[in-house]
C-alpha cells in the first residue's frame, strides 16, 4: 500500500538508495528540481514541463490535473509518493490555512475527502465493513499511560476486531504508544495474527525518549 508523506518528512536520495520505488507529482514544474524529483522512478510533469493545454490556476496546473497524475503513479505500485497541490497551497498562503477560501479549495481538490468529528470508537462502529485503507490511532498515550481511563477500550480486543472488520483487505492499522506495550502487541496479535513493533527515538526538550508504533494488517484474503 503506497504511503503519502510531506516533502519535509523524507530524503528522496535516501529512499532511492534503499531501493524504494518513489514518485513526485506537482503542479509547479519548478518544484521538481527543488525536491530532487529526477532521481525518482517517476515524476510529473514529464521532463519538467507542464504539458501544453493543461488547465492552469495562478500559473500552476489545476489541482484536478495534478491529482489525476498522482493517482496514475499510484496505479504503478509506487511505494512512496509526494504530491503537491499548488492551488490549495497558494490559497493557504494568500488567505491563511484556516480561511474559508483555503478550506473550500482543499475540499474541492479531492471531493472524496470529508471530515468526521466524532468519537473514533463510535465512528468506526457506525462505518460499513471494508471502508478504510488505513486507520491511524493516536488517541491516548497507550494502554500503560492512559490520560483518560475510558480510552482503555481503544486498545482492547473487541475494538480491534471492529477495526479489522472496517479495514479493506491488506489495509493497515497503526497505533502510537508512549512506551513499549506487550499488552497492546498481544491484543493486536490475537486479532490480526501478526504485529510489527517499531521503536522511534525522539527528543523532548533536552531529554531523549522512545515512542512506539504498532502496525498490523488485515490479511489480503480476509
Amino acid at each position: 500500500m503506497p504511503t503519502v508523506v510531506p516533502v519535509a518528512a523524507f530524503s528522496l536520495t535516501a529512499l532511492v538508495a534503499a531501493l524504494v520505488s518513489t514518485g513526485v507529482v506537482t503542479g509547479d514544474a519548478k518544484i521538481l528540481g527543488v525536491v530532487g524529483a529526477r532521481r525518482c522512478d517517476a515524476h510529473w510533469p514529464p521532463d519538467g514541463v507542464v504539458p501544453p493545454g493543461t488547465p492552469l490556476v495562478r500559473g500552476y496546473a489545476h489541482d484536478d490535473v495534478t491529482f489525476a497524475a498522482f493517482l496514475d503513479l499510484l496505479d504503478r505500485d509506487t511505494d512512496v509518493m509526494l504530491c503537491q497541490l499548488d492551488n490549495t497551497d497558494g490559497m493557504s498562503h494568500d488567505y491563511g490555512p484556516d480561511s474559508p477560501e483555503a478550506i473550500a479549495t482543499h475540499a474541492e481538490a479531492d471531493r472524496r475527502v470529508r471530515t468526521v468529528v466524532a468519537d473514533v470508537a463510535c465512528a468506526l462502529a457506525g462505518a460499513d465493513p471494508a471502508t478504510y485503507d488505513a486507520v491511524l490511532l493516536d488517541v491516548d498515550n497507550g494502554p500503560g499511560q492512559l490520560v483518560h481511563t475510558g480510552n482503555a477500550e481503544i486498545y482492547g480486543v473487541p475494538f480491534l476486531r471492529v477495526v479489522l472488520d472496517r479495514l479493506q483487505p491488506d489495509g493497515a492499522l497503526v497505533v502510537w504508544s508512549a512506551e513499549r506495550s506487550d499488552v497492546l502487541a498481544t491484543a493486536l496479535r490475537d486479532v490480526f495474527g501478526d504485529v510489527e513493533e517499531h521503536d522511534h527515538e525522539v527528543r523532548l526538550q533536552e531529554r531523549v525518549e522512545h515512542y512506539w508504533l504498532y502496525a498490523a494488517r488485515r490479511p489480503p484474503s480476509a
